[in-house]
């Protein structure tokens, strides 16, 4: 987590540096990499602001596939921003996510013999990454914003569906 710390610091002077120059992707790519340091270490606030200016500028061009890149992991937090904005592109965007992430399964099983399993919704990869992490049920359920036992019934559900007996083997398949 140490890292993830460090990255909204390394980041914002590109930022700005792009920003000066009018250059939109680099921007939006740097943005969506701040926005997924700050969610890894629960500062959603941060990670809000950035990712609700990277979606400001995809919008206007429809580059919904760079903020589709992003979305495993910022969890339902880009979905939530994009929504609200504008849900006719949100659809476009599920769309293209899911492409993506079927895809990105298929390469990223085949390259690292691994079995990432596709079969996790949003939500209980989310829960099984932080369990992977060796976050309590209490702390996944205060930083979700879930109650306890809706944390304890997603992780059992990840669990039952990757086959893992621990929480630390669900980091294998999220």
């Amino acid at each position: 987590m140490g890292l993830m710390r460090m990255i909204p610091y390394i980041a914002e002077p590109l930022i700005a540096r792009v920003v000066a120059e009018g250059v939109i992707v680099p921007e939006i790519y740097l943005r969506l990499l701040v926005a997924v340091a700050y969610h890894q270490i629960g500062d959603d606030a941060s990670a809000t602001l950035h990712i609700d200016k990277a979606i400001a500028l995809a919008l206007p061009d429809r580059l919904l596939g760079l903020l589709a890149e992003h979305r495993r992991n910022l969890d339902t937090l880009l979905d939530d921003r994009l929504m609200r904005v504008d849900p006719e592109a949100f659809a476009c965007f599920k769309e293209l996510q899911s492409t993506l992430q079927e895809g990105w399964t298929r390469l990223h099983n085949s390259l690292h013999s691994k079995n990432i399993s596709t079969a996790l919704t949003a939500r209980e990869r989310e829960v099984a990454r932080l369990a992977a992490f060796g976050l309590s049920n209490t702390e996944i359920a205060q930083r979700l914003c879930i109650s306890l036992p809706t944390v304890r019934k997603t992780l059992f559900n990840a669990m039952n569906k990757t086959g893992t007996n621990k929480r630390r083997e669900l980091g294998a398949f999220v």
